[in-house]
């Protein structure tokens, strides 16, 4: 219990959650797995993009297999009618990692989709496959970037200002029938093209020209040489990352009220996600996938190059949060003086309950169990937000989270992108809505599987749980109405900024 921060590659449970005291964080917030799960990802992201399709046009149509096999099966011959090239599919295993039994697809008869249907644990996603990416010399690249979040409720989300460029190792070709198992030319996986012979190793950081991983930085200087416009694409990238989180923010809020009924903000974790896009021809990103425990391995000058500064900023970002929330932690036994008792006062604006007499919360709502008919959760007053806002800000501030664009130099640091750190209400009007959608979409999925008509795993999938067996003295969620505070969120849909 001697530690502040707690920084672990394995998913945190339940319980270690419930058990932070004032002065702790974890690197991990529960109910994370609902975005770096390939297909709870794909059933958020469709769910969102049904809802709001422009919003999301950055996630590709996607089907979890072989719940989804009739639909995508449709689809695929939808794309053979097509008389000059047939579109084309990539199928992944929805537990699979490094590039491991992937395969492009104009079909939905093949033999591992079918052996899918006799399997117990057996999940494929498909996805419609980008047929003309960006390419830099000739080859097929994707991008590595770093998102950290530090609160859930309210959403908070920073996109990391330099990441990796990952290339094949084979010039790239439009996926045809002939050569949809040229794997090296197809798939961008760094485990994956690591072990061909033509990989080679960045010997410079800030060359943008020369190795398989690359720095992203230098290859936007490269990009922007080359007429591109670099500017215009880290915005998109900063409404893929807010948009990605956006979609699963009521699970996220759910998960950790749960763990921490007491607590006013969700802010008792953060974490460091890693952001997989592909960009197009026309600059268009594609979110690929997500990963909650990213490699921090710097076993090369570019991984040390861009990994080094991304821990020591994210850090930075998160000890203060730590160190104020600890300064107004409550004194137990409900007694000392009257400074003490006006310091417990004002804590609320950093944290929840505390171990004080009954007196001390009697105006609360009081936290139900899962199973009952609505969650109650604490409020939270409007000068508790705005004191919370205030150190939010400041923080921000001092650590370069504000810089906006990329100049000579700027390559470290994280930029703010929800809310936005721009002025611009018509884009917090829009990620308002998107959040609203989001509550929205999810009461209806939990009233469909309350009442037992799901009707798609689409739906199971959005309320997979990441519980482990160490959690056993903790209520695991059920598929109960989500509910906003009622101080705030119900005007509003239950997102807020």
């Amino acid at each position: 219990r001697g530690y502040n921060i707690y920084w672990t590659d394995r998913s945190v449970t339940r319980t270690r959650v419930q058990r932070l005291e004032a002065h702790q964080m974890l690197n991990h917030f529960p109910g994370m797995v609902s975005l770096f799960s390939k297909a709870q990802l794909a059933a958020n992201l469709e769910a969102m993009r049904k809802a709001r399709p422009e919003a999301y046009a950055f996630a590709p149509p996607s089907w979890i297999l072989p719940d989804h096999y009739t639909e995508f099966l449709l689809a695929c011959k939808e794309a053979a009618k097509q008389s000059d090239n047939p579109a084309m599919f990539i199928v992944k295993p929805a537990h699979g990692c490094q590039g491991k039994r992937i395969f492009l697809t104009r079909t939905a008869d093949e033999a591992v989709v079918r052996d899918a249907f006799w399997s117990l644990t057996e999940v494929l996603v498909a996805q419609s496959y980008i047929q003309r990416p960006l390419l830099i010399d000739g080859l097929k690249f994707d991008l590595r970037l770093f998102v950290l979040v530090t609160c859930v409720d309210p959403l908070r989300v920073y996109l990391y200002r330099d990441g990796l460029v990952r290339f094949c190792t084979e010039a790239y070709e439009e996926a045809t029938v002939a050569n949809k198992d040229h794997v090296f030319m197809h798939l961008t996986n760094h485990s994956l093209n690591k072990a061909h012979a033509a990989y080679e190793d960045s010997p410079d950081a800030q060359d943008a020209t020369l190795g398989s991983k690359r720095r992203l930085a230098p290859v936007l200087d490269l990009l922007a040489q080359r007429g591109h416009d670099t500017d215009k694409l880290w915005a998109r990238l900063e409404d893929l990352a807010a948009k990605t989180m956006i979609a699963a923010q009521p699970i996220l809020t759910y998960n950790h009220r749960l763990c921490r009924p007491d607590d006013k903000f969700g802010d008792r974790c953060f974490e460091v996600l890693g952001l997989d896009v592909l960009i197009d021809a026309h600059l268009n990103p594609w979110l690929l996938e997500l990963n909650h425990s990213p490699s921090l391995h710097t076993d090369a000058p570019v991984d040390a190059s861009v990994k080094l500064p991304l821990v020591r900023d994210a850090l930075e970002l998160v000890a203060p949060l730590v160190a104020a929330r600890a300064a107004h932690q409550p004194r137990a036994g409900g007694g000392g003086d009257a400074a003490a008792s006006e310091e417990d006062a004002q804590r609320g604006a950093l944290q929840g309950g505390g171990e004080g007499g009954e007196d001390d919360d009697a105006d609360r709502p009081r936290y139900m169990p899962p199973g009952a008919e609505q969650f109650r959760w604490v409020a939270r007053t409007e000068e508790e937000e705005a004191a919370w806002a205030a150190l939010q800000d400041s923080n921000d501030a001092r650590c370069g989270a504000d810089v906006r664009g990329r100049g000579a130099g700027d390559t470290t640091g994280f930029s703010r992108c929800l809310p936005p750190a721009r002025e611009d209400a018509g884009a917090h009007a829009a990620y308002r809505d998107l959040l609203e959608a989001a509550w929205k979409e999810h009461r209806v999925v939990a009233a469909r599987c309350e009442a037992g008509d799901s009707g798609s795993d689409f739906d199971d999938a959005i309320w997979d749980s990441d519980a482990s067996e160490n959690d056993l003295d903790l209520p695991l969620p059920t598929r109960a109405t989500l509910l906003p505070r009622a101080a705030k969120e119900g005007a509003n849909g239950g997102g807020k900024e």
